[in-house]
């Protein structure tokens, strides 16, 4: 990877991580108090959804990185 490249992906990721991380932050916080119910948990991800313009999907893994929840998506729950 070029220099010029190289500096451009690290610029891009510092703006990206101002951007998201104290809304991340914020989600996490509300998530723990929620542990481990699958229903609140989403419920606080699609309340996040619409601040996090730039996510696809949120979901919850536990600390051996299973999935807890369904992937949230702007438009609500995969059925």
């Amino acid at each position: 990877m070029s220099e010029p490249l190289r500096a451009a992906v690290a610029r891009q990721r510092m703006l990206l991580r101002g951007r998201l991380a104290s809304l991340l932050e914020r989600l996490a916080h509300a998530c723990a108090g929620a542990w481990p119910e699958r229903a609140a948990l989403e419920q606080h991800l699609l309340e996040a959804l619409p601040g996090l313009p730039s996510c696809k999907y949120l979901y919850v893994l536990d600390a051996q990185a299973r999935q807890l929840t369904a992937n949230c998506t702007p438009s609500g729950l995969p059925p």
